[in-house]
């Protein structure tokens, strides 16, 4: 996938959750990402703070970048990369936490909802397994 990020948040999760952490830096323009599997070959699912550590190491797009390839992906002229990218979801490396209960935390993921592209949140609690993939910056 390759498109030109810019920087806006506009899903706003702090009703009932608090930033934590917007991750890794936002992209600046034109950027090619790679879908990264979350698992080594073999391993089990692992839990979500394992997978945010790993999300981070790699570097990750952060939520702001989630959004920017949602609209993209909705467009016709994403519309390839859609398809392509169909069926797996992608954790960002934005962190949220519950104000109600700070153990209960989530991080922002990219996943098509059956009609179009969406940033929402997702239990770090769960375990993330062969459906989940990294969208990682490829280097120049």
């Amino acid at each position: 996938i390759k498109m030109i990020f810019g920087r806006r948040l506009k899903n706003d999760f702090t009703q009932g959750y608090k930033l934590v952490s917007i991750g890794t830096e936002s992209l600046k323009g034109e950027t090619k990402l790679d879908a990264v599997p979350v698992l080594k070959d073999g391993e089990e699912p692992i839990k979500g703070e394992e997978m945010i550590k790993r999300a981070l190491k790699l570097g990750v797009i952060n939520q702001y970048d989630a959004e920017d390839l949602a609209d993209y992906l909705n467009s016709e002229e994403g519309k390839e990369a859609s398809e392509e990218l169909r069926g797996k979801y992608y954790p960002t490396t934005t962190v949220y936490e519950s104000k109600s209960d700070p153990r209960d935390r989530c991080v922002a993921c990219l996943f098509f909802d059956s009609r179009r592209w969406i940033v929402n949140l997702r239990w770090l609690g769960n375990v993330y397994g062969s459906a989940a993939r990294l969208l990682v910056p490829c280097k120049p």
